[in-house]
């Protein structure tokens, strides 16, 4: 027996495949709707780079008294992120989409907006929107952005569900929780969805009159939602 050999069918260039979106609301970041996407605008055809749009793992070292140093797993990081995008002598360019320090998101599809393929979204906002310097090159603006996203939460993507669900069923059953007919909680009772527990607002979220704005029920704010890449396109 040999292993088998991993196949990459149809090897691409990212040119006219690739796709940038801009996007102004997604009611559920794990699943964005044709509508929501198809209501966005496609940058695509002004972006001339597009830096960064995912995350670094770094390793620490772990030295003992014997042998060579071991490699761990370290924190991880968001890149910088950024979209250079062409200018219009009119102004009328995307930077009457994208301005300063607005709150927007930003989907990459990697292989193009084809239903089934994957896409990347990322919850964004505008911090810095450069000019370009040169004199006789190209007139164009350097979007830069702050990604809101908390590393671990992409990870859970690419977690196994059912590890997920084992992982909930341990920690409800150190807690006491009992399945529907009063017994110890069974496996096959959890139902739970990490990323969906991690980024839906609760539903009876309610106003705080004394900072205007949504509140936990504790006076807290309630914190942005977790972009998550690698979605797939409805």
């Amino acid at each position: 027996m040999v292993a088998t050999p991993l196949a990459t069918l149809n090897p691409y260039i990212p040119l006219d495949i690739r796709k940038f979106y801009s996007v102004s609301t997604i009611a559920n970041i794990n699943s964005p709707t044709r509508g929501e996407l198809d209501a966005g605008t496609d940058l695509s055809p002004q972006v001339t780079e597009a830096p960064g749009w995912s995350i670094s793992g770094s390793t620490v070292d772990s030295q003992s008294f014997v042998g060579a140093a071991l490699k761990l797993q370290g924190p991880k990081s968001v890149d910088d992120s950024s979209l250079t995008c062409r200018n219009s002598l009119t102004s009328t360019d995307a930077r009457t989409i994208m301005t300063q320090d607005l709150a927007i998101y930003i989907v990459v599809f990697p292989e193009g907006d084809v239903t089934g393929r994957k896409m990347n979204v990322f919850q964004t906002v505008v911090n810095a929107l450069p000019l370009s310097p040169g004199i006789a090159d190209p007139a164009t603006t350097t979007f830069q952005f702050a990604i809101t996203l908390r590393p671990f939460s992409q990870a859970l993507n690419d977690l196994d569900p059912e590890c997920m669900a084992a992982l909930a069923w341990v920690v409800q059953t150190k807690a006491g929780v009992k399945g529907p007919d009063g017994e110890p909680l069974k496996l096959a009772d959890v139902d739970f969805d990490m990323m969906a527990f991690l980024v839906e607002e609760p539903e009876d979220a309610e106003v705080d009159p004394t900072i205007g704005g949504l509140s936990s029920g504790n006076g807290a704010t309630p914190d942005l939602t977790s972009p998550v890449p690698s979605t797939i396109t409805p």
